[in-house]
């Protein structure tokens, strides 16, 4: 049976009102350039590598494939690949295997909600994955039978391997990831010499840094709204959230955040305003309606989006450990085998990021937390400051480089492609860029994308149409 979302809806809404400005101004919709480097060191990354081949990544959605590689070592694939039974037989808990493109984790689960008319927290889930890419995940589903979620049909969303069983998956509940990517590149590149490098890569490791999408695509802000928010500054982060044009947005939306700050108070008009673009705004326009019934409740308001506020905390706690990376990597620094994390019950990390907390004026984080308990904290986070991919294969084909590694948990593939390319925008398009369709699976010889491309061609056809912009999660 076929499903609509609200999101659905409002995405169908926005099409129609985008359509015509494509037409009359293309301009408004070309992605601003900027050198790699500016939008690293803006998220904590000082020390870039230089000197690397050019490449584009992600021009095509199909070519960044992540695949969660469960705790019992068994990847969830995008293709239809055998499974492995993980859990105890028994009742209680529906299993589900979730495909999906162009959509982030947190709307994926919103259209799955809907579909149930069950609450969030019966949805279980081991971490976020990417937007703007083709992923796979196992969730766990409490209060719905078995057949229901198997006659589902959602917008977006491809459904297999359903079975009911005992337990639940939690946040962290996975080994990591596997990432199967093509990175379309400028020039040729040397076979030999790109081996010697992943060799070395996977050898002697590179820095652990949060990647680019940790900090709210395609803005770049939400570390930002972090550190607001545990200052204390709870209108300051609502207004930056609403109004700050970013140098990395189209220049539509752009122009929208600079209208939204001459009128920001005005909630009616802003309302008004973002309504235009329903889907691209929805976070705002939630935080808005709630602002609407009460703007002295600020903290009821940033709970209207608890999950996009959570994840701005977690933004700003991966921003300090990017520069305390940054430090240990300038001055050759040992660090110790774990990294303690921002954001634990026993405040442990707090002398590792302290300089920072003090220039900030987020000293008293664990204070604000407490007020707001839609803000998960973890009982001792840590990260690895090392990070060693395992390389499966690669292959250099005549427009850019195929390749597949496993990362472990928390780890960004971005991270490790900083250290092999230069990476530069592919909207709109430089006359280089080679498009020509590729099948990744197909290519390294681990099984293929037909059936995906297939259920997913009208998101497809869209992600190409927007240069790969489909969803801005912050």
């Amino acid at each position: 049976m076929a499903l609509s979302s609200a999101d659905q809806k409002r995405f169908d809404q926005e099409q129609v009102n985008l359509e015509p400005l494509r037409q009359q101004h293309p301009e408004y919709f070309i992605s601003p350039t900027f050198s790699p480097d500016v939008l690293l060191k803006r998220i904590g990354i000082l020390h870039p590598p230089t000197s690397l081949p050019i490449g584009c990544v992600k021009a095509s959605p199909l070519d960044f494939i992540v695949e969660e590689i469960r705790p019992n070592g068994w990847p969830i694939t995008v293709d239809r690949q055998e499974t492995q039974n993980e859990y105890e037989d028994g009742e209680g808990t529906v299993y589900v295997d979730l495909t999906k493109i162009g959509l982030s984790t947190i709307d994926a689960l919103q259209r799955l909600q809907d579909a149930l008319h069950i609450e969030a927290n019966k949805i279980g889930h081991a971490g976020i994955k990417d937007a703007v890419a083709l992923t796979a995940q196992r969730l766990s589903l409490r209060g719905v039978s078995l057949e229901h979620v198997r006659n589902l049909h959602i917008p977006g969303l491809l459904l297999r391997n359903v079975v009911e069983r005992k337990g639940a998956i939690g946040i962290g509940n996975l080994y990591g990831n596997r990432f199967t990517l093509f990175i379309r590149t400028k020039d040729s590149i040397d076979q030999n010499v790109f081996l010697q490098k992943l060799e070395s890569i996977q050898s002697n490791g590179v820095m652990n840094y949060y990647g680019t999408q940790r900090f709210g695509t395609p803005r770049y802000f939400a570390h930002e709204y972090g550190m607001k928010i545990l200052r204390g500054d709870f209108l300051g982060c609502i207004k930056q959230f609403l109004t700050q044009d970013s140098p990395f947005e189209i220049p539509l939306f752009s122009g929208l955040r600079k209208q939204a700050a001459e009128i920001f108070g005005n909630w009616a008009a802003m309302e008004a305003l973002f309504s235009l673009f329903p889907y691209t705004f929805r976070h705002e326009l939630l935080l808005i309606e709630s602002l609407k019934q009460d703007d002295h409740k600020t903290i009821r308001a940033l709970g209207a989006i608890g999950p996009q506020t959570n994840m701005w905390v977690r933004a700003y706690a991966s921003y300090l450990t990017n520069m305390r990376l940054s430090e240990a990597e300038a001055n050759h620094e040992v660090l110790p085998q774990e990294l303690p994390l921002l954001l634990g019950k026993e405040n442990e990390a707090d002398v590792w990021y302290a300089k920072w907390l003090k220039e900030h004026g987020t000293e008293k984080y664990a204070d604000v937390v407490d007020k707001m308990n839609f803000i998960q904290v973890g009982k001792n986070p840590s990260i690895e400051p090392k990070l060693k991919p395992m390389f499966y294969g690669f292959r250099v084909l005549d427009e850019g480089v195929a390749m597949c590694f496993d990362l472990q948990k928390g780890a960004y593939a971005t991270t490790v492609l900083m250290n092999l390319f230069e990476t530069v925008s592919h909207y709109p398009a430089p006359s280089w860029l080679n498009m020509n369709e590729v099948d990744l699976k197909e290519v390294l010889g681990i099984g293929s994308l037909h059936e995906v491309k297939e259920v997913f061609k009208d998101e497809i056809e869209r992600m190409k149409g927007k240069g790969g912009i489909v969803d801005s999660s912050e």
